[in-house]
């Protein structure tokens, strides 16, 4: 049996990491020995030594060059978006020892070549004691991205009504049309409150909406005018005319 070369440098980084992880993090990291995918398991840790429940997935790659990226297959790619622990890929320059770490965000994100998608890594995410807490918050990026992610469909929305449709000073709508605004409103309502119910369940989210102060802005201008436009049309038409839109006709989920 041959040990080869190959072998040796897969294996001499997935060692050091785990080694560096567990050293300088004092976390728990097992490296899996039935790959598809994922080569190590990371347990997170709370100051008082215990488990937080919370483990991030990683996949090593070990390089004997200096280059700063990697080609990452479509498969892989898209597997690892579906997990719903985060995934952080880790390039180990194996001949100076250096590590680094890059957490995979949504395929759209990245650029595609011929090889794949090229996965870029910044010399600030190296594996050092300094940078534990920047490591840790990698399991809150999950839902930091639904929430990030709830704000900029919700935006998308609202700004595609006000430039197409939603211009008070010269209407393009009828009552009829009017119902796309009463659905979007809807729609746009349901997701908030999923957004709300994460932020009073994890604090740390708190902080996301800070980001998007302009586009919350815009939202809650564009909901309040079509409250307003819809008690207008309503006087008209019945109280009941809209309620087939109501969000709890619909699974937006």
């Amino acid at each position: 049996m041959q040990y080869s070369s190959t072998n040796i440098i897969g294996d001499a980084g997935e060692h050091l990491v785990a080694s560096r992880v567990i050293n300088l993090f004092k976390f728990p990291c097992r490296l899996i020995g039935i790959d598809i995918g994922i080569d190590a398991e990371i347990e997170i840790i709370d100051d008082n030594y215990k488990s937080t429940g919370e483990f991030i997935r990683c996949q090593i790659k070990t390089t004997t060059s200096d280059t700063f990226y990697l080609y990452i297959d479509e498969e892989h790619m898209a597997y690892w978006n579906k997990m719903s622990m985060p995934v952080v890929v880790f390039l180990v320059h194996l001949e100076n020892e250096k590590i680094y770490w890059h957490c995979i965000d949504e395929i759209g994100k990245y650029k595609k070549g011929k090889s794949g998608y090229v996965v870029n890594f910044d010399e600030a995410d190296n594996l050092n004691a300094g940078n534990k807490d920047r490591f840790k918050e990698i399991v809150n990026i999950k839902l930091v991205r639904q929430i990030a992610k709830i704000y900029e469909e919700a935006f998308a929305i609202v700004d595609k009504d006000n430039k197409e449709f939603f211009d008070f000073e010269e209407p393009k709508y009828d009552v009829t049309t009017f119902e796309d605004f009463v659905y979007h409103s809807e729609q746009i309502q349901y997701s908030l409150s999923k957004a709300e119910k994460l932020i009073r369940r994890y604090k740390f989210l708190e902080n996301v909406s800070d980001e998007y102060r302009d586009k919350l802005r815009a939202i809650s201008q564009y909901l309040k005018r079509v409250d307003e436009e819809k008690k207008t049309i309503l006087e008209d038409f019945g109280s009941d005319y809209f309620d087939h839109l109501k969000s709890e006709n619909f699974n937006w989920d």
